[in-house]
């Protein structure tokens, strides 16, 4: 049919925030829950963007959510983009947070959680794209 134009539909594009939370030389892990994506994996913990978030209020707001943990974020350490079937684009923020004075992570979801040192990072088997921040802040 001449005049026709296609064209390959635009990508769906979804942003995470995940917290690399430092407390006394250690790093918060949260192991993901039976019902999600990547059960049983380890994560930095985190979320999805709402409408009109930023990376960090993402963040503060999912850690409030997921573990009552209250948190100060410093900076966006890291980015991953990753492609998936369908046209999704995964866009991944990493960003450097502690937890405020009095806070405490609390498992409101189900989820396991544990600080780690920096050499147990690899006593738990990790998300892929969390493990490629491990292996950047090697």
């Amino acid at each position: 049919m001449s005049g026709s134009v296609f064209s390959s539909p635009s990508p769906v594009v979804i942003h995470v925030a995940a917290g690399v939370i430092f407390q006394s030389g250690r790093l918060l892990a949260a192991q993901r829950p039976a019902d999600k994506a990547g059960a049983g994996l380890w994560e930095f913990p985190g979320g999805k963007f709402e409408h009109g978030e930023t990376p960090a209020a993402a963040l503060v707001r999912e850690l409030r959510e997921e573990l009552a943990l209250a948190v100060t974020v410093f900076d966006e350490m890291y980015r991953i983009e990753a492609s998936f079937s369908g046209g999704r684009v995964l866009v991944l923020h990493f960003l450097r947070a502690f937890p405020a004075a009095g806070s405490a992570p609390s498992a409101r979801e189900r989820q396991r959680f544990r600080w780690l040192a920096t050499d147990e990072l690899d006593t738990v088997d990790w998300l892929p794209n969390d493990r490629k921040l491990i292996d950047f802040l090697r």
